[in-house]
């Protein structure tokens, strides 16, 4: 499994039920999980994440001029701006907080490994379902 699971797996109900009554040997893993469900059109969307040019199609001028008139920095800026909820990422999921900052922390990790010879930072902010995202930013 990608990273440590363990303390979420019972709520990954999906990816449980194909190893439900199954003994260790005959369990499946993540990623053959994955092989089973897969198809084109979630391959594609979820390649999309990791295309920070998502961003581009949200980006306003005036609205970062605006910010950056009140002071704002650079940085302060891009955190705003390239921000997006895991709840808009993850819509009509049924999930905890604790299973919600797993997946923003999954995505900020294989960002930051993606992108860390491009001088861009990600992380998880927010605390709650209501807040909680991740944004990327330039170093």
């Amino acid at each position: 499994m990608y990273r440590n699971t363990s303390n979420i797996s019972n709520e990954l109900r999906e990816y449980s039920s194909w190893n439900t009554g199954k003994l260790a040997e005959d369990r499946i893993t993540l990623f053959d999980y994955s092989t089973f469900i897969a198809t084109p059109d979630i391959l594609f969307a979820m390649a999309g994440l990791f295309d920070l040019n998502f961003t581009e199609e949200k980006f306003s001028e005036d609205i970062y001029l605006s910010w950056k008139l009140k002071g704002l920095g650079k940085r302060e800026i891009e955190k705003v701006m390239n921000h997006i909820h895991i709840t808009s990422i993850l819509q009509d999921s049924d999930m905890s907080i604790a299973l919600a900052k797993h997946c923003c922390e999954l995505i900020v990790d294989m960002w930051n490994k993606m992108f860390r010879n491009n001088n861009i930072t990600s992380e998880v902010l927010g605390s709650n379902l209501e807040d909680l995202s991740i944004t990327f930013f330039s170093n």
